[in-house]
């Protein structure tokens, strides 16, 4: 079947299906415009034939080549599908529709969006390990945990020291049984008389009981240690020994 553009007359074989998906709604190939097939539909070769000829705007028209058919484009992206035909010795035109127009919109909105979304996961990226070095700095400065209700005293002895008169030496052993490592405690001594009268009082820091004391350092959960505290000795009087962590 055959059937002719209304605005420029050109004259283009089509089928019955193409007819029928497109409500006769076709694109011409040559002026682009849309017109209605149904109008012009015919099983012959229309009469006034020689009108293509005189057209300036066909110089392809299908008079001197009967024998080749128009390609044929559908457009389904709108409610009312429209065909774009041209004669087929030409190059493929693209066929321009409202709806194409708002797909390739939103194309272009979706990669701008996609852009920025890489852009801001490499800077969040470049940002990790800054957030990470500061984090580490602040635990640096940060004062370490530090419970002295969690550290025990296991055992231990008091005797006269050997090399010093009048002085007590007292060995024993210290438990961090803390989740965490914790500096070494402040420890205070008190000697008490049978009614619980203070005759003593003593605090000792770190460097003070330890043996090679470095500053800040710790004492690891689960760790025991050994310490040595030396006192003056309080005589008789003296009948209880209390220990105090700070």
């Amino acid at each position: 079947m055959f059937t002719q553009c209304e605005k420029c007359k050109a004259i283009f074989r089509v089928n019955l299906r193409e007819i029928t998906v497109t409500k006769g709604k076709l694109r011409c190939g040559e002026c682009y415009s849309v017109f209605d097939a149904t109008k012009t539909l015919s099983n012959t070769m229309p009469t006034p034939f020689q009108a293509v000829v005189d057209l300036k705007t066909i110089d392809h028209s299908i008079h001197p080549k009967k024998h080749s058919a128009p390609k044929i484009d559908t457009d389904t992206h709108s409610d009312e599908q429209t065909i774009s035909i041209r004669n087929s010795s030409e190059e493929p035109q693209k066929s321009f529709s409202y709806k194409e127009d708002a797909v390739n919109n939103k194309k272009e909105k979706i990669d701008r969006l996609t852009k920025w979304l890489l852009i801001a996961t490499v800077l969040l990226a470049l940002l990790l390990p800054l957030q990470i070095f500061f984090n580490m700095k602040f635990k640096e400065s940060e004062e370490p945990l530090h419970d002295p209700e969690k550290i025990q005293m296991l055992n231990y002895n008091v005797f006269a020291h050997p090399n010093e008169s009048g002085v007590l030496l007292i060995s024993a052993t210290l438990k961090n049984i803390a989740k965490f490592e914790q500096p070494y405690p402040i420890i205070e001594l008190r000697l008490s008389d049978s009614k619980s009268k203070v005759i003593a009082l003593r605090r000792f820091k770190p460097n003070e009981y330890l043996q090679n004391h470095k500053n800040k350092l710790m004492l690891a959960k689960d760790q025991q240690s050994k310490i040595n505290l030396k006192i003056k000795d309080p005589g008789s009087k003296a009948t209880r020994f209390q220990f105090k962590f700070y």
